[in-house]
């Protein structure tokens, strides 16, 4: 199949990339990633550090404890003072027992708290920049067919090495595009690619080595400085871990101006130190001239108050004194008025001519009574033999109509006679209470009037002595913040002087420009150095700054690097030589098996010529099993010194198809399995074993007494132990199990536990190995524990070759005793 063009992959590996970063985003918005809060964010006191020919600002903090993250790892940052997608920052130290921790970010850090998120978003963005601004300057494949002239590059094999390294070094120095594979142990970096490096500065060339992980560049270059090449000739671009910066401080890309970038931060410190005491002056002196001007308007105003409040006390007594003599003048009226109003009262006269009223009406109605009867007596005369009685009743009946009448009108009489004899003394009462009523209005109108100016003045009066006192109160204060102010203006050393500050502040603020911007110049001078180490990130960032110009590349550990990350190396138009075993695991990629993801994010970079073939047919490049060497030359190492011979001979039986893998370590890694058989819970998760986890506690509180038995108190000298399974249910299980059943101890700061992918690269002396899956609990059928799969393989193979003296492996040993086709954990069931 001939190979697409540049282009056309450099459009498939975009496309590819942009699907990774829209899944990740949507990761983050959905909740699908953790967030940790940081808090207590300072500025580190060493100021600024030089990563990938720029200034990466160093800052304090502190993540919760016991968060499982290395101590590398690539975070965004977003602080509570700005929004996503946030800032890029690298984890430099952190420690899990305190959760202090030390991190690098590319821009200022605004405010001192916020959320951090692990995730590759960044990382991928980057890489998505660099394929849009620089893809263009990617090799086509072609030119990699030829060959390297050998008189260039005659190697004569050392004493110390095989035959079969000594092969493999001739095949980098002699092809342009070269995979070097070989299990764990068998000298690809201590020796292979140490030796070639060394080989190739020795003739004047300059190399550049590259890796997934920061730590397995570290690795790489302590095997080419341990061959000899100078330390002066090495440059670690990135973020070096602790211990390679302990060893090889000299080579560390933020070392390389250290001295002048810290003499330029103490000149820009000792400015913005006078800028702060100037305007510290400034402030003094304003502050105290101020509060004197309102210490003198305070004044005057008191004593404009006091002399204010004096006439208003003087216009309150007098106005108080016309009121009270108003208020007895009111008092005499009411009473006067009161006494004539009960004189008028006790002649009841409205009764008296009520009485009257109600006497000549009772008498005009006896008058027509008897007139009625009267008529009635003359019309019985006519028929007096009929009705002698009615006569008789009717006389009757007058008769005592004339007396009551009578009695009505000698009453009516006297009351009359009573009226006209009180009438006089009522007139001249109500003469006498009207003039008194006026009086008694005239009286309450002036007790009001003079009222009413009594209390705007009380008002006005406390009012006055309330603004007195306050500016008392005020006038102590001012003299207060006079005095403080002054003391400490007398504290200041008399240096500064507020007199032409504003010029002297301008010249002064010229000057840390001038040095800021000298900082900003301060970039490695990469022209005298052999050797250059990075990250293939790093590369990427490092690149999209200034070019680079190198005559060979080594990808250490490749298989682990994603297409996407390696396509990048091609624009250097140089060999490049590939180390790693593609039988370990491959890139990490979680992305719900998206094929156009998958494709370049997911596939080893030792399918580069795959890459080439395929283009954007995602399904094909992402199920291709081999990787293609139309143009690549491989060269296999055999033998490794890591493993003993039986364990060699597990894994070349069961994972490098038979090879030929040799042990030559006489001291073999010690494998034995633990049985735990397995129990159902109704509220376990799939690929949760909780037999296996609780066998695992056992077996930590047994490594803990046997280390302080054999390798006393001091844990840090102690063998390192991990807990390794492949799947992340199991992780979280064993994770809280430790913490339940340590949680007063210090044993849980001493084991870490991980899934096997985010372990690549690493090693421990003992390695813990839950597997997990049996056919016996529902949900955990073997998957990645199954290693005569294609995708069980590589995790297995991993998860073994992590261990490098001590191997407990933890699983249902009556299930894969009985498990067909034959594993290796079939066989380490069998062997007991």
């Amino acid at each position: 199949m001939p190979f697409k063009s540049t282009a056309d992959v450099v459009n498939a590996v975009v496309t590819s990339t942009e699907a990774y970063e829209r899944f990740l985003r949507d990761q983050r918005m959905t909740g699908g990633v953790a967030r940790h809060r940081a808090v207590n964010i300072q500025p580190c006191e060493d100021g600024n550090s030089l990563f990938e020919n720029s200034q990466w600002q160093n800052y304090r903090c502190n993540l919760p404890p016991r968060l499982n993250i290395r101590s590398d790892a690539s975070v965004t940052l977003i602080p509570d003072t700005a929004p996503e997608p946030g800032i890029e920052i690298w984890i430099r130290e952190y420690d899990r027992r305190t959760g202090q921790a030390v991190f690098s970010a590319r821009e200022p850090v605004q405010g001192n708290a916020g959320n951090v998120i692990i995730d590759f978003l960044w990382l991928v963005k980057r890489c998505l920049k660099w394929f849009r601004q620089r893809g263009a300057t990617i090799s086509d494949l072609n030119e990699f067919r030829s060959e390297i002239p050998a008189t260039a590059n005659v190697f004569l094999q050392p004493e110390g090495i095989s035959n079969e390294q000594a092969g493999a070094i001739r095949m980098i120095l002699e092809r342009k595009l070269s995979y070097i594979w070989g299990p764990p142990g068998t000298g690809k970096t201590k020796c292979v690619l140490a030796k070639a490096a060394r080989h190739c500065t020795d003739n004047g060339q300059k190399i550049l080595v590259l890796a997934s992980t920061n730590l397995a560049v570290d690795n790489a270059l302590t095997a080419i400085l341990a061959e000899g090449v100078p330390g002066d000739k090495v440059t670690r671009i990135g973020i070096p871990s602790k211990a390679f910066i302990e060893s090889f401080p000299e080579c560390c890309e933020e070392r390389a101006f250290q001295s002048e970038i810290r003499q330029t931060q103490s000149q820009i410190r000792v400015l913005e130190d006078n800028i702060a005491a100037l305007e510290k002056v400034r402030q003094l002196t304003k502050r105290i001239c101020d509060k004197s001007a309102a210490q003198d308007d305070n004044y005057h105003k008191v004593t404009s108050r006091r002399a204010e409040l004096g006439t208003i006390e003087k216009k309150l007594a007098q106005v108080r004194l016309l009121a009270s003599q108003a208020r007895e003048e009111l008092k005499a009226a009411a009473s006067r008025l009161d006494l004539a109003q009960r004189e008028l009262g006790n002649l009841s006269m409205p009764t008296l001519l009520a009485d009257i009223s109600t006497l000549e009406s009772e008498q005009t109605g006896i008058i027509r009574h008897r007139q009625t009867l009267e008529n009635q007596l003359r019309n019985v005369g006519l028929l007096r033999s009929l009705f002698t009685r009615k006569k008789h009743e009717l006389k009757d009946l007058i008769l005592k109509e004339t007396t009551r009448l009578h009695l009505v009108e000698t009453t009516l009489s006297e009351r009359r006679k009573k009226r006209d004899e009180t009438a006089p003394i009522v007139s001249a009462l109500e003469k006498k209470i009207a003039s008194l009523t006026l009086l008694h209005e005239e009286a309450r109108r002036w007790f009001e009037s003079h009222q009413k100016q009594v209390l705007p003045l009380e008002s006005k009066l406390q009012a006055l002595q309330a603004e007195i006192e306050t500016s008392d109160l005020d006038a102590r204060r001012l003299q207060t913040e006079i005095t403080a102010a002054k003391t400490e203006l007398s504290s200041l050393d008399g240096r500064f002087h507020a007199e032409n500050a504003e010029a002297v502040l301008a010249d002064w603020r010229n000057q840390i420009r001038e040095l800021q911007e000298r900082l900003t110049r301060y970039k490695q001078d990469l022209s005298g150095k052999s050797v250059l180490g990075a990250t293939l990130d790093g590369f990427m960032g490092l690149t999209m700054q200034i070019p680079i110009e190198v005559d060979r590349v080594f990808i250490d550990e490749a298989p682990y690097a994603p297409l996407a990350k390696v396509l990048p190396v091609l624009s250097l138009h140089c060999p490049i030589a590939m180390l790693g075993d593609h039988l370990q695991l491959p890139p990490v990629c979680e992305c719900q098996n998206n094929s156009t993801i998958r494709a370049y994010w997911a596939k080893p970079s030792i399918f580069i010529e795959d890459a080439f073939r395929f283009g954007a047919q995602w399904a094909q490049l992402e199920h291709v099993d081999s990787p293609g060497l139309e143009i690549m030359q491989r060269s296999i190492l055999k033998q490794s010194y890591r493993f003993g011979q039986s364990l060699a001979g597990l894994l070349d039986r069961h994972i490098y198809g038979d090879i030929g893998l040799t042990g030559l370590n006489p001291e073999d890694t010690d494998i034995r399995q633990i049985d735990c058989e397995p129990r159902e819970n109704p509220n376990r998760n799939n690929r949760e074993n909780e037999a296996e986890a609780d066998k695992i506690m056992d077996s930590i509180e047994i490594w803990w007494h046997w280390a302080q038995q054999n390798h006393g108190e001091l844990p840090n000298n102690w063998p390192t132990l991990a807990v390794l399974t492949p799947y992340k249910n199991q992780r979280d299980l064993i994770r809280k199990k430790l913490n339940a059943r340590f949680h007063n101890s210090h044993i849980r700061d001493h084991v870490e536990v991980w899934n096997t992918h985010q372990a690549q690269g690493r090693e421990w002396d003992w390695v813990l190995f839950s597997v997990s899956d049996t056919g016996r609990l529902q949900g955990n059928d073997p998957f990645f524990s199954d290693s005569s799969s294609r995708d069980g393989k590589p995790l297995i193979n991993t998860t073994i070759s992590r261990a490098k003296h001590q191997l407990r492996v933890f699983l249902d040993a009556g299930f894969w005793k009985q498990r067909t086709p034959n594993s290796i954990l079939s066989e380490l069931a069998r062997l007991g």
